[in-house]
C-alpha cells in the first residue's frame, strides 16, 4: 500500500508527463508515456541523459524519438540484449580465469621439475663455486616463479572486478 506521499509523487509525476505530451503534440501512446513517467520520476537516467541533450540543444521532443528511446532504454528487445552481453562477458571472463588458472598450474609444475632438478644435482656439487651456481639458479628461478604468480594475480583480480562489475549490471537489469 502506498502512502499518501507516494501517491501525491505518482500524480504529480503524471500530471508532468501529460503536460509534457499536451505541450509537444505528442502521440498519447504506452510508450511515448512510459518514456516521460521514467524521465520525471527519475527512473531511467539514460533516457533523462537524452531527453536533457536534446533540451540543451533545443531539439524538440517527438513521438518518434520517444519510442526509440523506449525501443533502446526501456523494452525487452533492450533486456534481452544486455543479458546476452553480459552472458558473452561472464563466459570470457570464466574462460580467462581457467586459462589463468591453467597457466599457474603449469608454472607450478615447471617450477617443481626445476626444484627436483636442483635437488638431484646438490647431491653432486662437489665446490664452493658449484654450490654458488647451484644457489642462484634456485635464486632465479623462485624470482621468476614469483612474477609468474604476480602476474597471474593481476589478471585474477582484474577478472574479479570484471565479474564484479556484470554482477552489477544483472542486479541493476533486474530492478
Amino acid at each position: 500500500m502506498q502512502t499518501p506521499e507516494q501517491q501525491n509523487r505518482i500524480a504529480h509525476v503524471a500530471q508532468q508527463v501529460m503536460h509534457r505530451i499536451s505541450e509537444d503534440s505528442l502521440k498519447p501512446n504506452p510508450a511515448v508515456y512510459a518514456v516521460l513517467y521514467a524521465h520525471y520520476a527519475g527512473m531511467e537516467p539514460d533516457v533523462s541523459k537524452q531527453i536533457l541533450l536534446l533540451e540543451k540543444q533545443n531539439q524538440s521532443l517527438t513521438t518518434t524519438i520517444c519510442e526509440d528511446l523506449h525501443d533502446k532504454f526501456m523494452s525487452n528487445d533492450h533486456e534481452k540484449l544486455l543479458i546476452h552481453e553480459t552472458t558473452q562477458k561472464v563466459e570470457e571472463a570464466v574462460a580467462e580465469i581457467v586459462e589463468v588458472i591453467n597457466a599457474a598450474g603449469l608454472a607450478s609444475k615447471q617450477f617443481s621439475q626445476k626444484l627436483q632438478a636442483h635437488s638431484s644435482n646438490a647431491s653432486g656439487t662437489q665446490t664452493l663455486s658449484d654450490i654458488k651456481k647451484l644457489i642462484s639458479e634456485l635464486v632465479t628461478d623462485t624470482k621468476r616463479m614469483l612474477e609468474e604468480n604476480k602476474k597471474l594475480e593481476e589478471k585474477l583480480n582484474d577478472s574479479s572486478q570484471e565479474l564484479q562489475q556484470m554482477r552489477n549490471s544483472v542486479h541493476n537489469l533486474q530492478q
